[in-house]
Order: C-alpha cells, then structure tokens, then sequence
C-alpha cells in the first residue's frame, strides 16, 4: 500500500514470498510508475508467480475494504519507518 519504491522493499518480499512455496497470496497495493524501472522489475517478479496479485493503488473510501480483504499486513521496508500509517491503519483494522 503506497509508492512501489526501492526503499520500500516490494521486491525482496515479493522474491522471498516467491521462493517460500507458500499456500498462501501476496497482494501488492500501490503506484508503479513513480519509480518506474522499480515497479518494472516487481511487475516482472509478479508475472512469475501466480500468487502475486498487483493491483494498484486505491482510493482512501476503499481502505476499509482493501483491508478486510487481508489477513496480515507486511511492511517489508529496507529503511526505518518513523511513522508507518499503513501498519497504524491496519492494527485499527484489526490486522496484525
């Protein structure tokens, strides 16, 4: 949820999420284009996994139903997020 951005850390999840095998869906919410060989080579790993889902960004009103529709946030950031709202968002959603 947010700027697909390399400090952001979409594509080593999306790379481990690849790699783990896992029974499970990442869905990937946010704008591709505003680093866009950045949200090339994520488009790229996604192609490779049915499993990966992106989907682009969304609207605010939609935040309650793009978060219903989770069971965990990851917040996969190479960087220390100071103020991280979409974890905030989630937790008041109830997702951990």
């Amino acid at each position: 949820m947010g700027t697909i951005a390399p400090h952001k850390g979409v594509l080593p999840l999306a790379r481990a999420f690849r790699a783990s095998g896992a029974d499970a869906r990442l869905l990937v919410l946010g704008k591709p284009r505003e680093f866009p060989d950045y949200g090339a080579e994520v488009e790229a790993e996604a192609r490779r996994d049915p499993r990966i889902e992106l989907r682009g960004p969304f609207a605010p009103a939609e935040l309650g139903a793009v978060l219903s529709e989770i069971d965990v946030l990851v917040v996969p950031s190479l960087w220390h997020e100071n103020t991280p709202f979409v974890a905030l968002e989630a937790l008041a959603a109830r997702r951990p």
